[in-house]
């Protein structure tokens, strides 16, 4: 399994959170940094307009990976897999950026990614 140093879309992931202004924690504190810290997360929402968020950030995210950095979709990964994969991590507090980028991991080849996979 990919460490947090060493994968790419651990670093993109980071990255486009960074970018969209949801964090701005370093990368090495990013791993552990928990999704209810993301500025878009509130508890004080319905579990609707927090899923309408989710959905929101996982569409700009997906734009972010694929426009701007060159990703494209795993072989056998279409949009409806991808979007409310991200989604549903991001609409659980409790679940960490760490496991928000091994999902993008498991949905997205990120340009100069080894296509390989074990």
């Amino acid at each position: 399994m990919p460490t947090w140093k060493n994968n790419l879309s651990y670093g993109y992931t980071w990255l486009t959170l960074v970018r969209l202004n949801q964090t701005n924690v370093d990368f090495v504190s990013a791993q552990e940094t928990k999704i209810e810290e993301l500025v878009f997360y509130s508890k004080t929402i319905s579990k609707d307009m927090l899923e309408t968020e989710a959905l929101n950030l996982a569409n700009t995210m997906h734009t972010v990976f694929t426009v701007g950095m060159g990703a494209r979709l795993e072989q056998g990964v279409d949009l409806e897999d991808a979007i409310p994969s991200m989604a549903n991590i991001l609409m659980d507090g409790d679940k960490t950026i760490e496991d928000l980028a091994v999902n993008n991991d498991e949905m997205y080849l990120f340009l100069n990614e080894q296509t390989i996979r074990p």
